[in-house]
């Protein structure tokens, strides 16, 4: 009979180490990643013969005037990383990049592997950057056309528990007067990734989302009257993962956009346009369930109880 308590007891023990054990089992995998690219972007012009061309400084606009601004924020379990930076119009911004823990891919805006896609990049890290060149953009200063780019990646991988989470912002900010009537419009090639992944070990309340964001607002300076808006669809996305074992998402999308009449611009009026682009990335993974060692000795206590009960059951 001791024999048997004895071996009841170290079978309870085994069962606790095994839950233990499961507990730690391969990490719950909660990626983010959101990279959003424009290129050969210029604003147009239409006048009221029906033809459009360039936007072209001293033509189209007189007297501009602004700036070219980026902010990029990451966090990961509370520990943070931000930078700011600006520039002036016709000159470049590299903003510098915001990382905390593993940051895989640092400085690449290119669209990521299949690896990603299937959670085998292990790293627990968020970083955000950005990069902008010709930011005079063609036809408002520049002589080609600019090129900008954003990323966000947010990863949970080798810890148990975490939430990480990365974005950037890139405004081009500027003031012009109009030197004709003239419809505006944009011009742009595009190319962009956004998906989320999340384990399918993951818990409830464990989540993924990416988005991408671009938007063009223009007013009248002196009186804030709203003259156009522009948010293409094609550039403004969000994907999320909220259930264990799913992905969503699309990587390398790339097409060209020519917007239409955004504003009738009137000559000699002042305007104000201001040009958002930026991508965003947040996870956050709930603990794999992991019992205590109270709750391993209590199965222990519980296998002892039942063999004593046995044995007086016996004796009885």
């Amino acid at each position: 009979m001791k024999h048997f308590k004895k071996t009841m007891v170290v079978a309870a023990l085994a069962a606790g180490m095994f839950i233990q054990s499961t507990a730690h089992a391969a990490p719950v995998v909660t990626e983010a990643d959101a990279i959003l690219r424009l290129l050969n972007f210029e604003f147009t012009a239409t006048d009221g013969a029906g033809i459009t061309s360039t936007v072209t400084a001293g033509t189209h606009v007189t007297g501009l005037v602004g700036t070219n601004s980026a902010d990029d924020f990451s966090s990961l379990d509370g520990t943070a990383s931000f930078f700011g930076a600006n520039s002036p119009l016709g000159a470049d911004l590299s903003i510098t990049q915001a990382c905390v823990g593993s940051c895989v891919g640092e400085n690449n805006f290119t669209t990521l592997g299949s690896t990603f896609f299937a959670g085998t990049n292990p790293s627990d890290g968020a970083f955000a950057d950005a990069n902008l060149a010709d930011s005079a953009i063609a036809g408002l200063g520049g002589s080609v056309g600019a090129e900008a780019e954003t990323r966000a990646t947010s990863a949970l991988e080798t810890g148990f528990v975490g939430d990480a989470t990365s974005n950037i912002g890139l405004i081009v900010s500027l003031d012009f007067t109009a030197g004709a009537d003239f419809d505006l419009g944009v011009s742009t090639d595009f190319d962009w990734t956004a998906h989320t992944f999340v384990d399918a070990l993951a818990l409830a309340g464990t989540s993924a989302q990416a988005s991408t964001a671009f938007n063009l607002t223009i007013t009248e300076t002196l009186s804030g009257a709203l003259a156009g808006f522009y948010a293409p669809g094609e550039l403004n996305n969000t994907f999320a993962s909220l259930n264990a074992g799913e992905l969503q998402g699309s990587e390398n999308v790339m097409g060209h956009l020519d917007s239409g009449v955004i504003a009738s611009l009137t000559d000699g009026t002042r305007y104000t346009l201001n040009l958002r682009h930026a991508t965003q990335a947040d996870v956050l993974r709930v603990a794999i369930p992991e019992p205590s060692m109270v709750a391993i000795l209590g199965l222990g206590m519980l296998a002892m109880l039942g063999t004593a009960s046995v044995g007086t059951r016996r004796r009885k």
